[in-house]
């Protein structure tokens, strides 16, 4: 509710977000003795707004040198804010959608969905099963199918092959 509230109060919805992770940072590290790495989203989610992308920028910049990343389709945000985005932050941009194009004209780094490791290999990419290539500076990469698939697709028997494989 409160996100919602403030999607349209950038500065409103950046404090939130703050004040929502600070803590949990705070009991990681002293469980750890070492920073965690914030994924934005989860498991899904997206920008569907601008102030959205600009108070996660924020978010990063604030918790500088945490390494912050995010997966994402909202491709023309990343062009647009590319010079303001801090230096702990990766921007994943999710291939499959309809601004692929931003990303081979901007050079940007991406993730894509494979259906095997075999295609994954003859697409040239390594394969990142926990984030390691997502968390970190580097070139494309690719992602093993995951999540629900529809009953007796390609996708679905798919995805029951990369089980059988240990993912």
């Amino acid at each position: 509710k409160a996100l919602l509230y403030h999607i349209h109060e950038p500065d409103k919805l950046f404090k939130t977000l703050l004040h929502s992770v600070t803590p949990r940072i705070a009991e990681y590290h002293e469980e750890h003795e070492t920073h965690p790495k914030i994924r934005i989203f989860g498991t899904s989610g997206d920008f569907w707004h601008e102030n959205m992308y600009l108070a996660c920028l924020a978010l990063a910049s604030a918790l500088n040198p945490i390494r912050v990343y995010w997966y994402t389709k909202a491709i023309p945000f990343i062009v647009k804010y590319q010079n303001i985005a801090p230096s702990n932050l990766e921007q994943n941009a999710s291939l499959g959608g309809r601004y692929d194009h931003l990303i081979t004209l901007f050079d940007l780094k991406y993730a894509k969905v494979v259906y095997s490791f075999e295609e994954a290999k003859q697409l040239g990419l390594p394969i990142d099963k926990r984030d390691e290539l997502a968390s970190e500076p580097g070139g494309p990469f690719a992602i093993p199918l995951h999540g629900v698939q529809p009953k007796g697709s390609p996708a679905s028997k798919a995805l029951s092959e990369l089980k059988k494989k240990g993912f």
